[in-house]
């Protein structure tokens, strides 16, 4: 059986219905999920960050793909301003923060997990 597609118009982000993401200890993050499986775990969303927002890190068991709309963000490996595509691959880590916010496209290849203890000989340190 043939499924029909998901479909969504995000030409205004005033009209998006956003909804609480503060799971995995996010704090001032908003979701819209365009997609979502459960099973699986992937998932395409707009995500908005309000200003001063930030997560922990947390690990990615698959990849997860940041397309930045407007706004920025910064992580442990830069600082991401709209137009920047971010590619995270499979089992990296990283923790973000949001002095100004953002909107951000993201697809999600799998499930996140948070990560409550790095090696230290890694010399991670969060954002």
């Amino acid at each position: 059986m043939n499924s029909y597609p998901n479909k969504a118009n995000i030409s205004n982000l005033d009209n998006v219905d956003w909804q609480d993401h503060s799971s995995q200890g996010r704090q001032g993050a908003l979701i819209n999920y365009l997609y979502q499986d459960q099973r699986s775990g992937q998932s395409v969303a707009l995500v908005c960050f309000k200003p001063g927002s930030s997560a922990p890190t947390h690990l990615h068991v698959e990849h997860e793909s940041i397309f930045v709309i407007k706004g920025d963000y910064e992580d442990e490996f830069g600082h991401h301003f709209a137009g920047d595509l971010i590619v995270y691959p499979p089992g990296s880590y990283h923790s973000w923060r949001s002095n100004a916010g953002a909107t951000l496209y993201v697809v999600w290849g799998g499930v996140t997990q948070l990560v409550t203890d790095i090696p230290k000989e890694t010399g991670w340190t969060e954002v």
